[in-house]
């Protein structure tokens, strides 16, 4: 039984030049982006380390309050470093933490913006 072929058949197959077009970012991407530099200079977030960046975000992505669980389960931090890291967050004055009314086990924290 004959093998196919893994070489193209004609000539015509083969590109003879490259595209020399750039496709330019979208807009609100390049908006998006040009956001979170200002954030992160406004906040001064260059000094945080990695996992410190990781909650920061996580606490904004919240919108406007989250809950310590909600953290730990969308950064991928124990719960121990969270806390840790939010402690060092609301000392730098990032952050602010309160005790929920609801359950007295659990804490709100807000951007103090």
């Amino acid at each position: 039984m004959a093998e196919w072929s893994i070489a193209l058949p004609w000539k015509g197959s083969i590109r003879a030049t490259v595209s020399r077009v750039r496709i330019p970012v979208s807009p609100p991407f390049a908006t998006f982006v040009q956001m979170l530099r200002n954030i992160e200079d406004e906040f001064k977030l260059h000094s945080l380390t990695p996992n410190e960046q990781a909650v920061f975000y996580t606490i904004l992505k919240s919108n406007d309050i989250c809950n310590i669980s909600k953290i730990v389960d969308e950064s991928g931090l124990s719960r121990s470093t969270v806390y840790k890291i939010l402690r060092k967050l609301e000392d730098n004055n990032l952050i602010e933490a309160f005790q929920s009314e609801s359950d007295k086990r659990e804490s709100i924290v807000s951007l103090k913006v």
